[in-house]
C-alpha cells in the first residue's frame, strides 16, 4: 500500500508450496543445520530424529507396505516449519521476500510497470 500512495506499481507472487515438508531431503536439511552453526550433540540429535521413519499410503481400497522415509519430517510439529525455513533461507532474494512455512510471497515495487513485470 506504501508503494501504490507514492504511485509506484507494485507486484506480488503468492506461493503456496504444495507437500512442501515431505519434499526436504534428510541428508541436505542435515548440512543446513550443520551451516547454521549447530554442534555436533544437535545435529545427532536432529539425525536421531528424522532417521528410521516408515511411511505409508492408506485410501479407501488400498493399503501400501511400509517403506523408509528419507525426506520430510514428521507433520504438526513445531519444528517443522523452522526446519523448512532453514532449508531454504538461501533463495534467491531478487525482490522483497516473506515467508511463513511453506507459504511464500515475492514482492517488489517500482514507478515502472515494466520493472514491475520483469522482475
Amino acid at each position: 500500500m506504501k508503494s501504490v500512495d507514492k504511485g509506484s506499481y507494485a507486484g506480488a507472487l503468492l506461493v503456496d508450496l504444495s507437500k512442501a515438508f515431505d519434499t526436504v531431503p534428510h541428508q541436505l536439511l542435515l548440512t543446513e543445520l550443520r551451516d547454521i552453526g549447530c554442534s555436533t550433540e544437535v545435529l545427532n540429535w536432529f539425525c536421531n530424529y528424522l532417521s528410521d521413519r516408515l511411511q505409508r499410503v492408506i485410501t479407501y481400497e488400498e493399503v501400501t507396505d511400509w517403506i523408509m522415509a528419507s525426506r520430510g519430517f514428521p507433520q504438526g510439529s513445531g519444528l517443522s516449519p523452522l526446519l523448512f525455513n532453514i532449508f531454504v533461507r538461501n533463495l534467491p532474494r531478487q525482490c522483497t521476500f516473506f515467508q511463513f512455512a511453506d507459504d511464500t510471497t515475492l514482492a517488489t515495487e517500482d514507478p515502472s510497470l515494466s520493472v514491475v513485470a520483469e522482475t
